[in-house]
């Protein structure tokens, strides 16, 4: 990302830590988040993992982990509750 807006990568995760409050880290997992759920409606046509993986996550727990702190609770719950309504 830092090579993309042309910036050191050490002033860019300042500046993202800057203006959003969070480590570089926390806006990536938060971009990926945002990007599965933009996605989630579809989520029955493939296997969770699926979804994981192209939503950027290496693996299955560092989503579960990303996903309850960004979005309150655990993705099993969330996805429950979208089907129910």
């Amino acid at each position: 990302m830092a090579k993309m807006v042309d910036q050191n990568p050490l002033k860019f995760s300042k500046y993202i830590k800057t203006y959003y409050g969070i480590s570089f880290v926390e806006f990536l997992n938060r971009l990926k988040i945002h990007y599965f759920l933009t996605h989630v409606d579809h989520v029955d046509q493939f296997t969770l993992e699926t979804y994981i993986y192209q939503s950027g996550f290496a693996n299955r727990s560092t989503f579960y982990v990303a996903f309850k702190k960004y979005v309150g609770v655990n993705p099993s719950f969330y996805l429950k509750e979208l089907k129910g309504k």
